[in-house]
């Protein structure tokens, strides 16, 4: 998987940010005092345009899912890493409190913590717990394969059971897999 393709996987798992922070400005601006063209406008905008392109993004990845040769193996469930959403979506509130776009004391912070986080993000695993996954029925599992490789696996299947056989697409080569 390239840079390019996990950076993709990165900017789709955020989506749910960008609904948040359209909504956010759309609430706190004045719209009765304040033109179209106010920087909270223009920020809503640019929020809800990061919101369909992060859904157009994360189905184009997801179309791609089985498009390799599948492969059967018996896998042994380690964990599921549904709850690590929840952890996750935390790093949603630093932009949700900054009630000042023109404040740059109040934004370069969040940028500065966005940055790390996305540099941390792209090295780790839990980028793959992404949203979208969860709001449209997906499970994601940290499973050993017959190799005693340990793999993150995209199901729809509620569960794993121990030493079940799944038909695996491979998405990042020996890391991360769909189970169709």
């Amino acid at each position: 998987m390239t840079v390019w393709y996990r950076a993709r996987f990165l900017f789709c798992s955020f989506g749910p940010l960008y609904l948040l922070l359209c909504i956010g400005f759309a609430v706190q601006h004045h719209w009765a005092q304040s033109g179209f063209w106010h920087a909270d406008t223009i920020a809503m905008t640019v929020s809800a345009a990061a919101l369909v392109l992060s859904l157009v993004t994360f189905l184009q990845l997801r179309a791609k899912f089985e498009v390799g040769s599948p492969s059967r193996f018996a896998v042994e469930p380690i964990e599921s890493l549904d709850d690590a959403v929840l952890s996750y979506m935390l790093s949603y509130l630093p932009p949700l409190l900054i009630d000042d776009l023109a404040s740059a004391a109040k934004v370069v912070p969040a940028v500065v913590f966005y940055l790390v986080l996305g540099f941390i993000l792209l090295r780790t695993d839990t980028m793959y717990v992404n949203p979208y996954f969860l709001l449209l029925g997906y499970r994601i599992f940290r499973v050993t394969l017959p190799s005693k490789r340990t793999v993150i696996v995209i199901s729809k299947s509620t569960e794993i059971v121990p030493g079940e056989t799944l038909t695996l697409h491979e998405i990042q080569p020996s890391r991360l897999f769909f189970a169709s």
